[in-house]
């Protein structure tokens, strides 16, 4: 199973969803996880008080992690949990 996971530096689980510019993915399976790729992306949070959450970035990021069975970041926010759960992922 593939898990992707937000990353600042690389190495650890460390940046909230929003503000997450990679992902790492995962290949899951029993005990053992193995890196498998990396997807750059645009982060869809920003401090415009105009356009504070971009849903067009929003859909790129679930179209670049669409093979994903789940993902986890260190905090994610409520609101946008619909959307998540109606493109099949869940959140942890």
């Amino acid at each position: 199973m593939l898990i992707a996971v937000a990353s600042k530096d690389g190495k650890e689980i460390n940046q909230h969803f929003g503000h997450a510019e990679r992902f790492l993915i995962y290949d899951v399976a029993g005990n053992e996880a193995k890196l498998v790729d990396e997807k750059q992306v645009e982060r869809y949070c920003s401090m415009d008080q105009d356009h504070p959450m971009r849903a067009h970035l929003l859909s790129a990021i679930a179209e670049a992690l669409m093979d994903c069975r789940a993902w986890s970041a260190p905090r994610s926010d409520r609101p946008h949990k619909w959307r998540w759960s109606a493109w099949g992922w869940t959140s942890s």
